[in-house]
């Protein structure tokens, strides 16, 4: 019976989420939160029916401060269906705020607008388990699978987040949810149209010195971006059955033709809204290496434009089974409508 990975990481590209995935054509549903205990006696995923994504442990803690508060500004009302864009004076979007030392570490900087979400237990207790993407003042981009069937209390976002480890100090901010808003669309037998937004509590400071700098969201879906090299990012597994990661990491992947996705072990599954991603001759570079509902990220013009949202894949990093994304160009116009009363940075 083939497999298929439901990326729930549970951090970009270095951890799981906490999902059980199932095939396109299961009626299953997608949320089946693991235990480390469950996890810690995986074996070979290719002899497991349902590979089980990996969570961090529960009692990773991390340093939180509030947001800083915004500035008195004068902003003209929006109008609903346009984005309200600041001048680029004041921020711009998709740009880092320090530069690429090398190696596969990410420092948080160089990807600002990557966001960590935490699912909050019963107990007072929260577990990263899926990731996402600033981009705009107030609003956060993820899966939709990342979401299903949960309420806006029971998750938190943290931006800044860069080292997980209890002994390193890191200056995160983490922001309560007041809305979520899942594609109508979602389809939880096929995955298509796994797209979702997260309104935060309270809005960021949009700045071009940071700390909240949000990736560039495509207006149409002209351009494939076939060809190109894209990045993925997060705390996911570094191989399938693979130990987490504390740090933030990064992996470039070519994106693919749905027409040649749809010739490997995906037979047709890829529909218009996803973007396949990943060497399908060799594999060893995937999206299990970043969170479910993490960003794919393209250059466009020097700055990065969020182009897919993490959402499935056969195993992990295998030939012939490239990651699959949500193309967010095909939902442009859908994005746009739900955040009228956001501010977007000019790009």
């Amino acid at each position: 019976m083939e497999k298929i990975t439901i990326v729930l990481l549970s951090t970009a590209l270095v951890a799981f989420a906490g999902s059980i995935s199932t095939p396109p054509d299961s009626d299953s549903g997608i949320h089946n939160f693991a235990t480390i205990e469950d996890l810690s006696n995986k074996v070979q995923d290719e002899e497991v029916e349902t590979p089980r994504p990996f969570l961090l442990e529960p009692e990773t803690t991390i340093e939180v401060v509030a947001p800083p508060p915004l500035k008195n500004a004068v902003r003209t009302p929006p109008v609903e269906g346009e984005r309200h864009v600041v001048g680029s004076e004041t921020c711009l979007c998709g740009r880092s705020i320090a530069k690429i030392v090398g190696g596969e570490d990410a420092r948080i900087n160089d990807l600002p607008w990557t966001a960590l979400l935490y699912k909050r237990g019963f107990f007072g207790g929260r577990s990263p388990y899926c990731g996402g993407t600033l981009i705009n003042s107030l609003y956060v981009l993820t899966a939709a699978h990342c979401v299903d069937g949960m309420s806006n209390r029971s998750i938190e976002v943290v931006l800044k987040e860069e080292n997980l480890s209890s002994t390193v100090e890191s200056k995160t901010y983490t922001f309560k949810v007041s809305k979520i808003i899942q594609h109508p669309k979602y389809s939880r037998r096929t995955i298509d149209s796994d797209i979702a937004l997260l309104r935060l509590s309270s809005p960021v400071e949009l700045s071009a010195s940071g700390p909240f700098v949000p990736a560039c969201v495509p207006k149409n879906n002209e351009q494939t971006y076939e060809g190109q090299n894209a990045t993925v990012a997060g705390w996911g597994a570094v191989k399938q059955g693979g130990s987490v990661s504390k740090v933030l990491k990064r992996v470039d992947v070519p994106i693919l033709s749905n027409q040649a996705c749809n010739m490997t072990k995906y037979a047709g599954k890829i529909t218009d809204n996803m973007l396949c991603a990943g060497d399908v001759e060799k594999g060893g570079k995937d999206s299990c290496q970043g969170d479910s509902g993490g960003p794919l990220v393209v250059d466009v013009y020097k700055r990065k434009m969020i182009v897919g949202v993490v959402s499935w894949g056969y195993g992990c990093a295998k030939p012939n089974s490239p990651g699959v994304y949500s193309r967010v160009a095909n939902f442009a116009d859908w994005i746009v409508s739900q955040t009228s009363d956001a501010t977007y940075c000019n790009e």
